[in-house]
């Protein structure tokens, strides 16, 4: 078998890098619908595919300066952010030009809706939601092997010691 990949499997590669969904790749790449799972499976088991795939993929990355620091700092910015501080003292969500970009970092999403009558402004209901806290903070406990020092600590056996009375 040749070490080159075809045109076919070239393509798969970089329709691969766009969603990372192996079996639409297949499909865009020219694979029949029917098969395309399977196609996707035996490709992404290939060498040569695995390294084209993550050569692509380091390219994006790249280009769009993503890197392991910036991650980090990412994941950072909604594991130490203050969610308190997106509100008022009375209890209302500050103006977006008000908060900081960490603190615009913490949201996740904001449904409002507002209903006027006539020229008049009747309401506006908000409702927020902020990044998972504890998702971002179990992350960086991960990345800095925060858990294998517990675990490590969870294996030290502890033994008694015999208490006398006097």
């Amino acid at each position: 078998m040749s070490n080159v990949l075809t045109d076919k499997q070239k393509r798969f590669c970089r329709e691969y890098v766009i969603d990372s969904n192996g079996t639409q790749a297949a499909i865009r790449a020219g694979y029949s619908k029917k098969t395309a799972d399977v196609q996707a499976v035996r490709l992404l088991g290939k060498v040569k595919v695995k390294n084209l795939v993550k050569e692509l993929q380091q390219k994006v990355a790249g280009k769009l300066e993503i890197t392991a620091e910036r991650t980090i700092a990412e994941i950072a910015r909604i594991a130490f952010g203050n969610v308190p501080s997106l509100f008022n003292q009375d209890g209302t969500l500050k103006k977006f030009s008000e908060l900081t970009s960490d603190q615009i970092a913490l949201f996740s999403s904001i449904e409002s809706d507002e209903k006027n009558i006539g020229s008049k402004r009747t309401g506006i209901t908000k409702k927020i939601k902020v990044w998972d806290k504890t998702k971002a903070l179990e992350m960086l406990a991960k990345h800095f092997g925060l858990f294998e020092k517990d675990n490590a600590q969870q294996n030290i056996v502890l033994i008694p010691k015999k208490i006398t009375h006097r």
